[in-house]
């Protein structure tokens, strides 16, 4: 498969995570933060992204990356067959408060931090299954938020952040440059919002 995603973010470092520990084998395209251009095929502007060339699948979300690949990988099921396990529900636009959110699409994916093992399991299987999904929701919703605050304390750090983005072999260097002050600049200011 092929991971669409950006080197720094914590969502695409949990999915490497993953795929490392089942060993599983993967190629990284790293996105431009600004145009995106590598993910020009997708309707879906965020990472991690999951293509499968051979199969045309795609899946979206570091959870649900994880949670389709562990339940394939431990009960053998068709990928495609398991991301119906998995349906996006998308709010209505009434329920948006915020009048530029109006056109956007949003909404979640249901069971995202369940593994679908496709057979009966014991109690005490639940009870592990359970819990794990315990746990990938709070590193989704705390522990993962704490770490821009962290990263991008200053200027200075935040910058140092994102020199990968300079390597030779992601970008132009014009892309580089403007990814790098642009991007170094948002992360400051989303460490700066989220901490506490």
């Amino acid at each position: 498969p092929w991971l669409h995603q950006y080197e720094r973010c914590p969502f695409c470092c949990k999915v490497r995570a993953f795929f490392d520990y089942y060993c599983i084998e993967y190629e990284k395209v790293e996105v431009n933060p600004l145009s995106k251009k590598e993910i020009k095929f997708s309707t879906y502007r965020k990472v991690p992204l999951l293509r499968r060339e051979s199969s045309g699948v795609q899946i979206n979300d570091s959870s649900l990356v994880i949670s389709v690949l562990k339940s394939h990988h431990l009960g053998k099921l068709d990928v495609g067959t398991l991301l119906t396990y998995y349906p996006y529900v998308e709010e209505t636009n009434d329920e948006r408060k915020q009048w530029w959110q109006r056109n956007k699409t949003r909404g979640e994916y249901m069971n995202i931090y369940r593994v679908m093992y496709g057979e009966e399991f014991s109690e005490k299987q639940n009870k592990a299954i359970l819990e794990e999904a315990k746990w990938r929701k709070w590193v989704d919703d705390v522990f993962v938020h704490t770490l821009a605050p962290n990263i991008y304390r200053n200027p200075r750090e935040t910058l140092h952040a994102m020199e990968y983005i300079m390597q030779p072999g992601y970008f132009t260097q014009w892309e580089a440059t403007a990814a790098y002050y642009v991007s170094s600049l948002i992360m400051y200011l989303l460490g700066k919002h989220l901490k506490p």
